[in-house]
């Protein structure tokens, strides 16, 4: 029997400190586990936009991509790596023996030579967890789960996602973070917390995000510079020319041709903020928030296909860019760990986390009313599959058989 789909808080959301956790359960070694659109008849309209493509809102001009070249290490890498793995190492240590505060200072070290590498971020995070300081941990598990394509560590992320949430009295976060971990690599520790609940691994948010209807792409340049500064803290005062000229940066350069409708983004190659923009009666344009993005140093791909009419699917897929020491193998090209020599080893941007999203736009309240988010597997294929019919939404795969009636 299918169930009506429920809307489970994610990380991202301000937390609230309850009742101190019980320390999180070793792994199955007996370690610390690590952190762990609206034109008539539109059929098929479909928009892609990249960090390579998307406009400089600030500049009004293109900005050049990020350089993903591959490149061979310099000695200050080598320096750079060696000094990771001994952060690495003194945290791990310090975890095992239960001190958090030694711990968080190796993987400090780590950061340092390593910014914003996964999984010493996820590592700092599972550490932040045993001390209890539940906000510090889930903005590091959050940031680690957004830079690393290795579906272990991404599973180790979810799960120990789960038990702060768990520790914080959010249950039905705490069932979705377990549920992704499962997912993606069953585990007893995961299952036994999934006991008698849901293993739907896919993300349901029926939040509303109203958009707005405007006269022009000018009137809409508008709509989307007050998203972008609301966004990024980062006002834009420039305005635009004209319909030309907008349409010439917010659309990947194809100048939004046709009946539309279009996803487009607002920014430059490393943040920015996507719209979909679509025909309403009344002659006018809606202009309706998809979400912000915001890219690493070696940036990221968007790709959204749209179907439907009056009720709107848009399905699209973002790989993120992470720029760091990486190794050649069978698998293809993955970072360096702490037992690889440096000689091995080279500079170069490779894929981490891939999303798939399908979002529901109703035209007649220009609002996003309902948006599903799902990992991947190993071979980058959707957990979960999403269709829309009549209005109804329906989430099946993976442990999902939801439905959601939207119309």
């Amino acid at each position: 029997m299918n169930r009506n789909l429920t809307v489970a808080a994610l990380a991202g959301l301000a937390l609230t400190l309850v009742a101190c956790p019980k320390e999180a359960p070793p792994d199955k070694d007996g370690k610390p586990a690590p952190s762990a659109s609206a034109p008539a008849a539109v059929t098929s309209a479909s928009a892609s936009a990249s960090a390579s493509g998307t406009a400089s809102a600030k500049a009004k001009a293109k900005v050049a991509p990020p350089s993903r070249e591959k490149k061979p290490l310099t000695e200050d890498d080598k320096a750079k790596l060696k000094a990771y793995n001994a952060g690495l190492l003194a945290g791990r240590k310090a975890t095992v023996d239960k001190d958090y505060a030694a711990a968080i200072k190796g993987f400090d070290e780590a950061l340092t030579a390593r910014p914003d590498d996964p999984r010493a971020l996820s590592e700092r995070g599972y550490a932040k967890l045993l001390a209890r300081d539940f906000k510090g941990a889930r903005a590091d598990l959050d940031k680690s789960a957004r830079g690393t394509s290795d579906k272990k560590l991404l599973a180790s992320i979810w799960y120990n996602e789960g038990l702060i949430s768990e520790s914080l009295g959010e249950g039905a976060s705490a069932s979705l973070y377990f549920a992704r971990s499962n997912a993606l690599n069953p585990t007893k520790a995961a299952q036994a917390k999934l006991e008698g609940k849901s293993k739907c691994p896919a993300a349901v948010d029926k939040t509303e995000a109203l958009g707005k209807a405007v006269k022009s792409w000018r009137e809409g340049w508008d709509v989307m510079a007050a998203a972008y500064g609301k966004e990024w803290s980062d006002p834009v005062d420039e305005k635009a020319e004209s319909d030309e000229a907008v349409k010439k940066l917010v659309c990947d350069g194809g100048d939004c041709k046709g009946q539309g409708p279009w996803v487009v983004a607002f920014g430059g190659p490393i943040t920015g903020v996507r719209f979909l923009v679509a025909s309403v009666p009344g002659d006018k344009l809606a202009f309706v928030p998809l979400g912000s993005f915001g890219y690493p140093m070696c940036g990221g791909e968007y790709k959204a296909e749209v179907t439907g009419q009056g009720l709107l699917h848009v399905r699209s897929s973002e790989t993120i860019y992470i720029r760091g020491p990486m190794k050649e193998t069978k698998d293809g090209m993955v970072p360096c760990d702490d037992k690889d020599p440096p000689e091995k080893c080279f500079s170069a941007c490779a894929s981490s986390e891939d999303t798939e999203v399908h979002q529901f736009v109703d035209l007649g309240k220009a609002a996003l009313v309902l948006a599903v988010t799902t990992d991947t597997d190993a071979k980058h294929a959707p957990l979960v599959t999403v269709k829309e019919s009549n209005g109804t939404v329906t989430v099946n795969g993976a442990g999902c058989n939801e439905t959601a009636k939207l119309k």
